[in-house]
């Protein structure tokens, strides 16, 4: 195994478990009865962000709150932005989703839940990237 699979490997479970808690929030961003799950998705990420040493900056918008992050100055290296967004839409119409959407529920080993890819589980992809 390569030091990268290795890594994957001994991170899997903690990888899962943070993706798992994040789809757990329901952060509608279109529905004003989650703007405090809003919130609080924006609070996980920007601790996610700081506990993996990045310099965040939470910024309070009308809408929801937008999170910055920067890691440290490398020099001669080349400038990254890296885009995602944390909330996700109504999960609408709920009798089509066969286990609730903010349940992450695994099943032939795809994970399911609102957001789990637009855009929460590409996000913290990006996000574990920088770990």
């Amino acid at each position: 195994m390569s030091h990268l699979e290795d890594f994957l490997t001994a991170n899997r479970v903690a990888f899962e478990q943070d993706l798992f808690d994040l789809l757990k929030i329901p952060s509608v961003s279109a529905d004003p009865a989650h703007r405090d799950d809003v919130s609080r998705a924006a609070a996980w990420l920007a601790e996610k962000l700081t506990s993996i040493g990045l310099a965040v900056e939470t910024i309070q918008t009308p809408g929801a709150p937008l999170i910055y992050a920067e890691s440290p100055h490398v020099s001669n290296a080349p400038t990254v932005l890296v885009y995602g967004h944390y909330d996700v839409q109504p999960p609408d119409p709920l009798n089509e989703w066969i286990s609730p959407a903010f349940e992450p529920t695994v099943r032939d080993g795809n994970v399911f839940a609102r957001g789990a890819t637009d855009d929460k589980g590409q996000m913290l992809t990006h996000v574990m990237s920088a770990w």
